[in-house]
């Protein structure tokens, strides 16, 4: 076992010189319409056109419009994030600006940190957005605020809050039929909404999403269609008896399920010997191949939940005092992968019964001052503990299989599985805090620091 400790020192000035020049690159929407648009970029509420960071909001009607149903489609709607699909690393696969982790180590930090409802998500982050009242994307390190995990930038998603005021109903269906229509595969979505007031000082909001998506890829040697089911759940409750005081719970679960282990691949080129192999099972490698001929177990198997309490107090001249304590789990598998897709014995690469189980918790204390002051202000302290334990098949019978491999290249011979577990605790212990001097009506001055402990086993 090895123990690492790692202190960290982040250090952000800046100077601000007219806040309407800082979104040039939002100048094609008009500053009434800019002016509406709320963020909490910098851990408060402020208009987007006062914020110096380069962000893309994704508001509510953008997120329906474009049907976007996770945190890969995410990649429509910004010019600089893209979603990529990894082999072990870290965050997601998630990169701004072309920046991202790429690593097999357990102990990568994510160059793109995803918060939801002011709760880092770490690894055990949920894949599904529904419900959502925006999503910010702000590209560029954001370390001051946000932490180790965001070299690249932050995705920062803020959910529909329950409102005190309306009872109100929202359903939403998709459907598509694989070959109707040039719809390349089958995809039926269902989404409700509940928003229940209880009394002029506490709301109730349930929110759930159903989506599956069909024959994206097809295995021959099965007859199967793959076939994929994402569940998902939330509720939250609203208390604000006063203007002082606010509570929020939040509580989310999600499931997924499919016939195929993540990642997948089709063939789109392949040497003779390879197309010989998936010639015999009717397969011709091209860019628009979706089949595949595995005969080994594909499966995939995902739980996250969590739940989350935030309460904030105000006091003094218009100061805020919020604490926000948070919960994640993420438990996958048993997992099995046929990494190449054919149903010849030789050579075989494939493994079965990976299991992975992630727990995270957070705790951030804060203190605001009011805005529209001369001298703004956010300090505070962040605590996160995350553990978890990961079996590569051992424990199952499992494992990962390989044909064994000798100058002349691979012969008929699989081996007895290898398989590997490990067990990791990260603890970050960290104190922040950043300042704005606002000199005149187009002049500010902003300073940040951060100082990190970080403690991994």
């Amino acid at each position: 076992m090895s123990r690492t400790i790692q202190r960290g020192l982040s250090i952000a000035i800046a100077g601000i010189l007219g806040s309407a020049a800082a979104h040039a690159q939002e100048s094609r929407i008009s500053a009434s319409v800019l002016e509406e648009i709320v963020v909490t970029a910098q851990k408060r509420e402020e208009k987007l056109i006062d914020v110096p960071i380069a962000i893309t909001v994704v508001g509510e009607a953008q997120l329906a419009q474009q049907q976007i149903y996770n945190i890969a489609d995410l990649a429509r709607t910004a010019p600089s994030l893209e979603m990529i699909q990894l082999f072990g690393g870290p965050g997601g696969g998630g990169q701004i600006r072309g920046i991202s982790t790429v690593s097999f180590a357990p102990t990568a930090e994510a160059a793109v940190g995803i918060v939801v409802d002011g709760v880092p998500q770490g690894r055990a982050n949920s894949n599904n957005i529904f419900d959502t009242q925006r999503v910010e994307v702000l590209r560029g390190p954001q370390g001051t605020l946000f932490g180790l995990t965001t070299s690249a930038g932050v995705i920062n998603m803020t959910t529909q809050a329950p409102k005190i005021d309306v009872f109100e109903t929202l359903l939403h269906a998709d459907y598509s039929n694989s070959g109707t229509a040039g719809s390349k595969f089958g995809r039926t979505t269902l989404r409700g909404v509940v928003n229940i007031p209880i009394n002029d000082a506490q709301a109730l909001r349930l929110a759930v999403s159903g989506d599956r998506t069909q024959d994206v890829q097809f295995n021959r040697f099965k007859n199967e269609q793959s076939d994929l089911k994402d569940y998902s759940a939330r509720v939250r409750y609203l208390f604000s008896p006063t203007d002082d005081f606010q509570m929020n719970l939040i509580a989310d679960f999600g499931k997924t399920d499919s016939n195929y282990g993540t990642p997948d691949f089709n063939y789109i080129s392949a040497n003779p010997a390879l197309t010989a192999e998936l010639a015999a099972c009717g397969i011709t490698p091209s860019y628009d191949n979706r089949e595949r001929c595995g005969a080994r177990a594909e499966e995939d198997h995902v739980k996250n939940y969590g739940a989350s309490a935030q309460f904030d107090i105000g006091f003094g001249a218009g100061n805020t005092l919020t604490s926000i304590t948070g919960y994640r789990r993420n438990e996958v598998g048993p997992t099995s992968q046929d990494f190449k897709g054919v149903s010849t014995n030789v050579p075989q690469i494939f493994q079965v019964g990976s299991t992975s189980v992630g727990r995270q918790v957070t705790q951030e204390l804060r203190l605001l001052s009011p805005t529209g002051q001369r001298i703004e202000y956010v300090v505070g302290v962040f605590y996160s503990d995350y553990d978890s334990t990961t079996d590569n098949g051992g424990s199952t019978g499992g494992g990962f299989f390989v044909g064994t491999f000798t100058p002349g290249g691979y012969v008929s011979f699989i081996g007895p599985p290898e398989w590997t577990t490990s067990h990791i605790t990260n603890k970050s212990y960290a104190a922040f805090g950043q300042g704005t001097f606002n000199a005149t009506d187009k002049l500010a001055l902003i300073a940040g620091m951060r100082y990190t402990r970080q403690e991994i086993e």
